[in-house]
């Protein structure tokens, strides 16, 4: 089993199964596919404007709260990097649209 280790950025335990999307570790996401409705379309993108905006909110605010902690100054960068990709992503898929 291959055990990966990181910093953590908020107090506490956790414990559970990682699974990496597209990185060879020997497991895979495997991700549900659906068929929509035309009607069901309008409240699917709402869904994801909603999640992507809760996403923005979560990681906007971790990052303030690392930014108060000198310890966590990496963990800044890469949430603030999580942050840009989170932005790219969205753009990208309201391009779509």
């Amino acid at each position: 089993m291959l055990q990966l280790e990181g910093i953590p950025i908020s107090p506490g335990f956790a414990s559970g199964t990682a699974v990496v999307y597209d990185f060879d570790v020997g497991r895979r996401l495997e991700v549900p596919s659906c068929q929509l409705t035309s009607s069901e379309v309008e409240t699917e993108w709402d869904r994801l404007d909603d999640a992507l905006e809760r996403s923005r909110q979560d990681l906007q605010l971790l990052e303030q709260t690392a930014s108060k902690r000198p310890n966590l100054s990496k963990s800044v960068a890469l949430l603030s990097a999580h942050s840009a990709m989170t932005r790219e992503i969205a753009d990208s898929v309201v391009s779509q649209r």
